[in-house]
C-alpha cells in the first residue's frame, strides 16, 4: 500500500513598506526645526548658545533655509561648533541621499563628522537629523532664497504696559497681561517686513512675528504667553529681529537684542547686620505685579503678592501673627487706576527689615548665613507669572560689636610667661602641669605642662605640652621627652576639631567657642627647643 507523506510548510507573509517622494515630502512625516533665526552663518553665538545633543531623531524640514555647504566659522550659527554639509544636495526629488556632515572645530572645518539622509522636496528639502555628540554643537541653516544682508541695529527688549481683558457677567473681571516690547531701528527701505523671535531663558517661546516697516507696528511679548510655555518671572528675555522682503519669507540674516531681566530683582547681595541689631533688603520689579481685579455689586477684590524670608532653603516663620517681620506684601493697582502702570510708580523700591535676635550672651560661632526671598501663591490670570518664583540670594554677615569678644587669648612662653584672657599677666617658673581654662558647663578645659628648658641651667621653664578637652574629646601636644606625640587620645564625642596648619601651627574648634592653639618652636642653646603655646578664643 503506498505511503502518503504530508510535508508541513510553515510560510510567512513578508511585507515591506517604503517611503515614497509625497511620504518624505509629506507634513505629517517631518517635525519643523526650531531656532531657524539662530541658526543662519551670520548669527554668532549668544549668551543662550544653541546645543542639538538632545534633539529627537526624525525627519526635518527648516522652512525654505538650508544646510550651508560652505563651512561657517567657529561660535557662528547661534553654537560653538557648527555643522555644515561637506556634499551637494540630491537633485532628484524624492530620492533619499546621504551626506556627510562636518562639525567645525578650533583646528579644522571637519573634526567631527557623520552621514545623515535628506530628500529633495522640489522647493524645499527634508533631512533625517539625529542628536550631536557634545554641546554646544548645532546644525547650521540659511536661506535659500535671496536674503536681505542688512540687519536692524540698537535692538532692545522694554517693558511695554499692561493690556486689559474685561468680563461683565454676574459679576466684573479684568484680568491684566503684562506686555514686554522688541524695539530696533528700521532699516531705510519702507518696503520691508521684519521676522521677531522670542526666547524666554533658553526656550523659544514665540517663532516668526511678522511686524511691518512702520515704527508704530512694535512685536510684543505677553506673560500669558510665556506662562503657556511653561515661563514665568524671574527670567531673562531677548528677542531676534531680521529683515524680509515679503510677509511670508523667511529671514536669513538677524541680530539680537542683550538679555533683559523681567522679574524681582535683589538690590542688596550682600548685608552685614551688627549683633543684635538689623538691616535691610532691598528689591525692585522689573515688570510691574498685576493681579486679577473682581467687583461683586460694591465689594472689590485682587489678590496682593507675598514675599517670605527663607534660610536655607527652607520657609521661615518668625512667629509674628501680622508677618510683619517675615513677610512683604505688594499690592497691584485696579482697573481703574491702571494708568499708573504707565508711569515709575510701581517701580518703588521694596524694604525689607533682617534682624538678629542675640543678646550677646554667648560665643558667636556661625556668623554667615545665606537668606532667601520666595514668592507664594498667586490668584488666577496674569498674576501666575509671580508665583513660586526663588530671588537671588542674599549673603548676610552678623558683626560682632562687643570689643570683649574679638581678638582675646590665654598663653604662655618661655620663663613662662602667663597672661589670662582678661588680660591678666603673671609669671609661674614651676614644674608641673598647670589649668590655663576650665569651663565646667561645657565640660572644657585647656591645661599646659612646664619643664626645664635646658638641664644645664636652673632656668627659665618652657611650656612643652598642652592638652584641650571638651566633654569626651581629648588633643593633646607634647614634645616633653624629646619625641612630638600629637593625637586624640579619646574623641567620644566629636565636637573638637583640628586643623594641622603646619607643623608649628595646630587650629582647635569646639562645639561652642572656637579656640586657636598655635606652636612655634625655635632654637635655644643650640639642642634644645623652647615651646611657645597660645591659645586665642575666636567669634
Amino acid at each position: 500500500m503506498p505511503k502518503t507523506i504530508i510535508h508541513k510548510c510553515l510560510c510567512y507573509t513578508i511585507i515591506a513598506f517604503a517611503l515614497t517622494a509625497a511620504d518624505y515630502c509629506s507634513n505629517g512625516n517631518y517635525s519643523t526645526l526650531g531656532d531657524i533665526a539662530k541658526r543662519s552663518p551670520t548669527y554668532f553665538q549668544d549668551a543662550v548658545a544653541l546645543c542639538d545633543r538632545y534633539l529627537p531623531r526624525g525627519w526635518y524640514r527648516a522652512k525654505f533655509h538650508e544646510i550651508p555647504t560652505t563651512a561657517p566659522e567657529l561660535s557662528a550659527c547661534g553654537t560653538t561648533y557648527p555643522y555644515w554639509m561637506n556634499d551637494t544636495a540630491p537633485a532628484n526629488i524624492g530620492v533619499p541621499k546621504s551626506v556627510q556632515m562636518c562639525q567645525v572645530g578650533f583646528s579644522s572645518v571637519c573634526e567631527r563628522s557623520h552621514y545623515i539622509r535628506m530628500v529633495n522636496c522640489g522647493s524645499f528639502f527634508v533631512y533625517e537629523l539625529s542628536p550631536l555628540a557634545i554641546c554646544n554643537s548645532a546644525y547650521c541653516f540659511e536661506q535659500s532664497d535671496s536674503c536681505i544682508a542688512d540687519v536692524p541695529q540698537n535692538i532692545e527688549v522694554r517693558y511695554h504696559g499692561v493690556s486689559w481683558t474685561s468680563t461683565i457677567a454676574a459679576h466684573t473681571v479684568h484680568d491684566p497681561d503684562v506686555n514686554l516690547a522688541c524695539h530696533f531701528d528700521r532699516l531705510s527701505d519702507p518696503s520691508l517686513y521684519y521676522d521677531v523671535t522670542w526666547y524666554v531663558d533658553n526656550t523659544e517661546v514665540l517663532t516668526n512675528q511678522t511686524v511691518s516697516s512702520n515704527s508704530s507696528d512694535i512685536p510684543l511679548l505677553t506673560g500669558t504667553q510665556m506662562f503657556a510655555k511653561g515661563k514665568k518671572a524671574n527670567s531673562t528675555i531677548h528677542c531676534v529681529v531680521g529683515a524680509k522682503l515679503r510677509a511670508e519669507d523667511s529671514i536669513c540674516n538677524v541680530s539680537s537684542s542683550p538679555l533683559f531681566f523681567a522679574g524681582i530683582k535683589v538690590l542688596t547681595s550682600t548685608l552685614h547686620i551688627p549683633r543684635g541689631g538689623h538691616g535691610e533688603v532691598e528689591l525692585q520689579f522689573t515688570i510691574p505685579f498685576i493681579s486679577r481685579h473682581n467687583i461683586r455689586g460694591h465689594i472689590e477684590g485682587q489678590t496682593p503678592l507675598h514675599i517670605n524670608t527663607a534660610v536655607h532653603g527652607e520657609s521661615s516663620d518668625c512667629g509674628d501673627p501680622n508677618k510683619n517681620l517675615c513677610d512683604i506684601t505688594v499690592y497691584a493697582y485696579k482697573r481703574n487706576e491702571s494708568y499708573k502702570y504707565d508711569t515709575d510708580a510701581w517701580k518703588a523700591k521694596h524694604k525689607f527689615k533682617v534682624y538678629n535676635r542675640d543678646n550677646g550672651d554667648f560665643t558667636l560661632i556661625d556668623k554667615h548665613l545665606t537668606l532667601r526671598f520666595e514668592t507664594r501663591t498667586t490668584s488666577v490670570g496674569g498674576s501666575k507669572i509671580f508665583e513660586g518664583l526663588t530671588l537671588s540670594d542674599v549673603q548676610v554677615f552678623i558683626e560682632d560689636t562687643n570689643p570683649s569678644w574679638k581678638g582675646v587669648y590665654c598663653g604662655s612662653h618661655t620663663d613662662p610667661h602667663m597672661k589670662t584672657f582678661d588680660g591678666i599677666k603673671y609669671e609661674c617658673h614651676l614644674d608641673g602641669t598647670f589649668i590655663l581654662y576650665r569651663n565646667e558647663h561645657f565640660e572644657q578645659e585647656v591645661q599646659e605642662k612646664h619643664h626645664r628648658c635646658h638641664q644645664s641651667y636652673p632656668y627659665p621653664r618652657c611650656s612643652c605640652a598642652v592638652a584641650v578637652r571638651s566633654g569626651k574629646d581629648v588633643f593633646i601636644i607634647d614634645i616633653c621627652n624629646s619625641r612630638a606625640i600629637i593625637n586624640f587620645p579619646s574623641c567620644g564625642d566629636k565636637v573638637m576639631k583640628v586643623i594641622k596648619v603646619n607643623d608649628r601651627n595646630y587650629k582647635v574648634k569646639l562645639f561652642v567657642c572656637k579656640w586657636i592653639m598655635k606652636l612655634f618652636i625655635t632654637n635655644y642653646v643650640k639642642t634644645n627647643s623652647l615651646i611657645k603655646t597660645i591659645y586665642q578664643q575666636k567669634v
